[in-house]
């Protein structure tokens, strides 16, 4: 039987990607894509950078992102029921008044504003989100960007949480790691979503079947337990980036991988 759902994401290229992808999906019934728009980014990059490194980085992430995911500007919209909608809309009266008349099984989160209030509770453990980062190790805002700024590539991956109340600490279903075959930053990023978007539409045709109670990571006293904020993505952090990247640690991650991957315990099932 298929599951009925509603994804809620953003409105950039990789968000509709997704909408497109789930929709081809036979396993799933989308009643409804959400995109929210999210002008807070570009907010922040024309405030933010003094020699405009953090607005060159999106701009080049922009013309990759186009590359692996402009062809879902080829679908037409009005085939896929969808809404555009501002910044917080999801969690808005009408909102929740609009999902209770479609009543999904489940919902389906990435890339959106925060959720708050009713709709969580109303939908407690039927609503998933994406989280691209390695929770609860790495929480907030460019989780897998500040690895690589951090020379901690172990710490690259996708979190399938449901969600909760906190950002980014809902009970984990399941989590990968990428696998890496470019040693370019952008490469790897959208390469990776790419993977992250096709195991999220596998876990979203068989949640039924899934075990909700996966043993979560175990955290040791000493784990330095990461938590980003948009405006920790500034001009160094990218010089930082490039740096690393530049100095090869992609190369000496794969070289080490299984060892550096053993040390950061992450949850995971067959899905």
């Amino acid at each position: 039987m298929k599951n009925n759902i509603i994804l809620i994401t953003g409105n950039s290229h990789r968000h509709k990607a997704l909408s497109v992808l789930i929709n081809m999906s036979r396993g799933i019934n989308l009643l409804l894509s959400i995109f929210e728009s999210n002008p807070d980014l570009k907010k922040h990059v024309e405030q933010n950078t003094i020699n405009n490194a953090i607005k060159d980085h999106i701009s080049t992430r922009d013309l990759i992102e186009l590359d692996y995911f402009g062809w879902s500007n080829h679908f037409n919209s009005n085939k896929f029921p969808n809404l555009n909608k501002p910044k917080g809309w999801a969690s808005s009266e009408d909102c929740i008044e609009l999902i209770k008349t479609l009543n999904p099984d489940l919902i389906v989160v990435y890339g959106s504003s925060i959720l708050k209030g009713e709709i969580i509770e109303i939908y407690r453990n039927k609503i998933i989100n994406l989280h691209l980062g390695l929770s609860p190790y790495y929480r907030g805002s460019g989780t897998n960007f500040f690895p690589f700024v951090n020379k901690e590539l172990e710490f690259l991956g996708a979190s399938y949480l449901l969600l909760d109340e906190g950002i980014d600490t809902g009970k984990i279903l399941h989590q990968i790691r990428p696998n890496i075959i470019v040693d370019d930053y952008y490469h790897i990023s959208y390469q990776f979503l790419l993977q992250a978007f096709l195991e999220f539409i596998k876990i979203i045709e068989n949640f039924n079947h899934l075990n909700k109670n996966i043993e979560q990571p175990i955290i040791s006293d000493n784990q330095d337990l990461k938590y980003y904020k948009r405006i920790d993505f500034n001009d160094e952090s990218v010089r930082l980036l490039k740096e690393n990247i530049k100095n090869g640690i992609v190369q000496d991650y794969i070289e080490n991988k299984d060892l550096r991957d053993s040390k950061v315990v992450i949850s995971q099932q067959n899905i």
